[in-house]
Formats: structure tokens, C-alpha cells, sequence
């Protein structure tokens, strides 16, 4: 997949600037480091599928060394390498339109894929899009977030705890197996 470098430049009022040397006028800024990254990922696929409607050639990916070497560039733009940064940012296929299919899933699995949509406003095909796209490399897992998420948990539950909620202990402290059907005692 190629990729194009991005330079995130520090604002003096905070936040950051995002410049794309080998894309004119493909730039964004974030209000922090993440937000920019995440924004330079949107700019440079906005600009690769104009270019790309409008059938204009794209430059060949510089590398980073061509892009630090740039004095006239880097001047233009303020920028200082002491501050400022650089990363790669992976140039994702267009947006194709949306085709229906049929797959088949686990019963427990689409219920948790349905709880975690549920949680997050999102129908079921989003979900599963979001995690197609981690998968194929489109985007990292960091990307994927959504009104209501918090921090990250510190090891990702199982299938059983998706599904079912987290372990439950009984009276004398002990796990209690559960299977999600009512037992009958």
C-alpha cells in the first residue's frame, strides 16, 4: 500500500499544523497529536480521490531525507525539525459503494458485534466495516473510536465476557459458570 509522509508542525497556540510536501495544498491540523494524525489520514484520501476524479497524475512518495533536505520547502512552511515530526500515512483505496452481502457468523459473536454497535449509535454494517478496515491495515485500532468509548481496557475479554458480561463470583467468592440460559434449581 503506498504511502505518502506527513509533517505535523506545533502550533505556538497548540495543536498542530499537517503538510503533505509532495500534495500542494493537502493540509489539515488537529487540536492534538492523535486528532492530526487521524485528520492526515482523511486529508490525504480527500485528496487522493479528487485527484483522482479528476484524472491528475499523482508524484511519486518522496522519502523523508528528500523532505528534510527541502530548505526552500521547509522554510516556506516553518518549519524546525527539532519540533517538528514526521509519519508515514498509508494512502487508503477509494471509497467504493456500499454492495450487500450475505456472510455467516457465530450466534455469540453477532450478538456482540451488535451489543458494541448498539453502544456506540452504529448499525451492525458499520461495525463490521470499522473492523474489516483494521484488519486489511486501512487504519489502526486506535482510529476507531466513537462517542460514549473510555480508555481502553487493559486486555480485551473474551467471547464469553463480550457475550455474556464479565465473570460472576457466588456467596463463598468463587467463580459461578455461566452459559446465558436460566438453569432450572
Amino acid at each position: 500500500m503506498a504511502h505518502y509522509i506527513a509533517v505535523f508542525v506545533p502550533e505556538r497556540a497548540g495543536g498542530w499544523s499537517v503538510l503533505f510536501r509532495d500534495l500542494p495544498g493537502c493540509a489539515t491540523q488537529g487540536e492534538d497529536l492523535g486528532e492530526a494524525i487521524e485528520n492526515a489520514a482523511d486529508a490525504l484520501a480527500g485528496h487522493v480521490a479528487v485527484a483522482r476524479d479528476f484524472g491528475d497524475a499523482l508524484p511519486g512518495p518522496s522519502t523523508l531525507e528528500e523532505i528534510r533536505t527541502d530548505r526552500a520547502w521547509c522554510t516556506e512552511h516553518g518549519i524546525t525539525w527539532g519540533a517538528a515530526m514526521a509519519a508515514p500515512i498509508s494512502v487508503r483505496p477509494p471509497i467504493g459503494k456500499p454492495e450487500r452481502v450475505t456472510i455467516s457468523l457465530d450466534s455469540n459473536v453477532l450478538r456482540a458485534i451488535d451489543g458494541y454497535a448498539a453502544k456506540r449509535n452504529l448499525t451492525r454494517s458499520a461495525a463490521l466495516s470499522a473492523g474489516a478496515e483494521i484488519l486489511l491495515g486501512y487504519r489502526a485500532p486506535t482510529d476507531v473510536s466513537f462517542a460514549g468509548d473510555g480508555p481502553a481496557p487493559k486486555s480485551a475479554p473474551g467471547l464469553r465476557e463480550r457475550a455474556f458480561g464479565p465473570p460472576k463470583k457466588g456467596r463463598r467468592g468463587r467463580l459461578v459458570r455461566t452459559t446465558g440460559r436460566r438453569s432450572s434449581s
